[in-house]
């Protein structure tokens, strides 16, 4: 395996990434937004706080917002594939 990874590097011309895991997050991210039902009657809730609001705050405040659930999101997959990882070298030692 060791041989088989020297012999073929990781190439990522397509992403600015630093790290396999930082592209398979920033792959799996753009092909699987998140919604569901509740994600909707939250964004409906938080709605007409945005339209009371001046442009400019209202702006900055979606994308506060947004950037937050992003980075949850992130946060998220990454440390789901970290516990797959260990899980996966625990069933290996079973």
């Amino acid at each position: 395996m060791e041989a088989y990874l020297k012999n073929n590097p990781f190439l990522s011309k397509q992403k600015d990434v630093q790290s396999i895991l930082d592209y398979l997050a920033l792959c799996y991210l753009e092909e699987h937004p998140i919604t569901s039902d509740e994600i909707k009657a939250i964004q409906e809730e938080i709605a007409p706080y945005f339209e009371d609001t001046p442009f400019e705050a209202s702006n900055h405040l979606f994308q506060m917002v947004y950037g937050l659930c992003g980075a949850y999101e992130d946060a998220a997959f990454r440390e789901g594939i970290k516990v797959g990882l260990h899980l996966f070298q625990e069933i290996g030692k079973a």
